[in-house]
């Protein structure tokens, strides 16, 4: 059985449909179906619709041209079915711009016969099988880059980014171009790392699934698994990279609350079988201490006072770690969260004024009002406002209050920070545990009340920190 293409002829002269006719008649493997449209209007509609094989056009259409129709019809050059322009004369000025908006060939009219037009159609036909297996090969590359829940990019030999798909966008809550052209060292939150990452890459020509900090623009700092690899031209040179990024932030905050949620269970559990163990040798040692002291003299009353004192503390210290290890009960109402945040700042500011440090505020006029308890909430701001100013200290330093509301994550922000001494990775890592504290005369409760008020509101709290730069707290509370 004979192939069949189907041919269709856009031309104002109906002589050169009857001679086009004529020359694809003769006998042949392939049978030739031509039509014939004069009307420019007609034209461009056949041509829209991409229904033939190949298109043969005339280069002069009465008041247009062939290359008109192409630019009405196509606009910028794409992928399309083969087409032929017939020309009267040769045109060297018009031969680049023809195939540039995207003809197959051309033909002087004088020059054609059956042969020539026939294998100039062999030639279009087989020439469009091949850009359109190598756009449909690159739609796809294009689709798995572009439509990829994971965060994909491309690198130029210099290591800046020259490509990014919606994910990375989205992740990094940045256009694409203002992404575009940026060094990839910009996205690393430690220098350390991005060193590692540089030497590796260039000195293996891959990086894969490194544990890193990254960031944008310092604002949204993100624990990711990063895989990257050079990729070359046909002669072997590396012009680039390709890189995925896994954003496992989530994954590790989970993982840490999970680790957290069970310490805190076991605090409550040891807290209630030392509230049973103690507390009652506590009341004996209380007990003997009231009576000894009805025949005491004052040198031995002194030591009973220290015995006391002390069995009153470690009581207070009980009964603290029994309600941070417990989860904390709230009266939520709906209420303007920048209010809150405000009366906590003020709580501080006299404080902070008499020290010489600088307390900033940033609040998002559009927040949403928001379901808490006010007075818990206020509590467990106003003691990460104390920590700040505990960090800074006397060196005059800064803290900084932001809010934000997120509308693409349902989220309300606070972002607490200080430029006070910061913290290295094995205190970040303890900070929310009950009793963990640096300080000299800290109970190491205080976070842990934090971490519990914020976790009844059923939000998150993050911190970020680097040791002689500052620390972030950053809660995260659905309105």
């Amino acid at each position: 059985m004979k192939n069949i293409i189907k041919i269709l002829l856009i031309d104002d002269d109906e002589d050169d449909y009857h001679l086009t006719r004529g020359y694809l008649a003769a006998e042949d493997q392939v049978n030739y179906e031509l039509d014939w449209v004069s009307n420019y209007e007609e034209a461009r509609e056949f041509l829209f619709k991409q229904e033939y094989d190949v298109y043969l056009i005339d280069f002069r259409l009465q008041t247009s041209t062939g290359l008109k129709l192409m630019e009405d019809v196509f606009g910028k050059p794409r992928l399309h079915k083969p087409i032929i322009i017939l020309t009267g004369v040769k045109m060297a000025d018009i031969d680049l711009q023809l195939i540039q908006t995207g003809a197959t060939d051309y033909l002087v009219k004088s020059e054609v016969n059956a042969t020539v037009l026939k294998k100039s159609i062999q030639y279009a036909i087989e020439r469009y099988k091949v850009i359109s297996y190598l756009f449909q090969k690159e739609q796809l590359n294009y689709n798995l880059f572009e439509q990829s829940i994971d965060i994909h990019f491309l690198l130029s030999k210099s290591l800046h980014i020259s490509d990014i798909n919606t994910a990375f966008s989205n992740t990094f809550d940045i256009a694409y171009i203002d992404a575009v052209g940026t060094p990839v060292d910009a996205l690393f939150y430690e220098m350390d790392e991005w060193k590692l990452f540089e030497k590796q890459l260039k000195g293996e020509g891959r990086v894969n699934r490194m544990e890193v900090e990254l960031k944008f623009n310092n604002t949204d700092v993100r624990s990711c698994l990063i895989s990257c690899s050079e990729f070359s031209g046909i002669d072997g040179k590396v012009f680039g990279y390709q890189g995925v990024i896994h954003d496992v932030t989530e994954q590790k905050r989970a993982a840490l609350e999970k680790k957290l949620t069970e310490k805190y269970a076991l605090t409550g559990r040891l807290s209630r079988m030392i509230a049973h163990e103690v507390r009652n040798p506590l009341t004996n040692i209380n007990l003997a201490t009231s009576q000894l002291e009805k025949n005491a003299d004052e040198a031995e009353k002194i030591y009973l006072e220290i015995i006391g004192r002390n069995a009153l503390r470690i009581n207070e210290l009980i009964s603290q770690l029994i309600k941070a290890s417990l989860p904390v009960e709230i009266e939520k109402m709906e209420v303007d969260l920048n209010h809150i945040v405000e009366s906590a700042v003020n709580l501080i500011h006299d404080r902070a004024a008499l020290n010489g440090i600088e307390v900033t505020r940033d609040y998002d006029a559009a927040l949403p009002l928001v379901s808490v308890d006010s007075q818990r909430m206020q509590i467990a701001l106003t003691n990460l406002l104390v920590n700040g100013l505990e960090a800074i200290g006397d060196n005059k330093g800064k803290i900084a209050v932001k809010t934000r509301f997120l509308p693409n994550k349902k989220l309300v922000t606070i972002e607490i920070s200080d430029t006070g001494c910061g913290m290295d990775a094995g205190t970040i890592k303890n900070l929310f545990e009950p009793f963990f504290t640096k300080k000299r005369n800290g109970t190491g409760l205080g976070l842990s009340t934090v971490r519990n008020i914020i976790k009844a509101h059923n939000g998150s709290i993050a911190v970020k920190s680097k040791q002689h730069v500052g620390t972030t707290f950053i809660m995260e509370i659905k309105p």
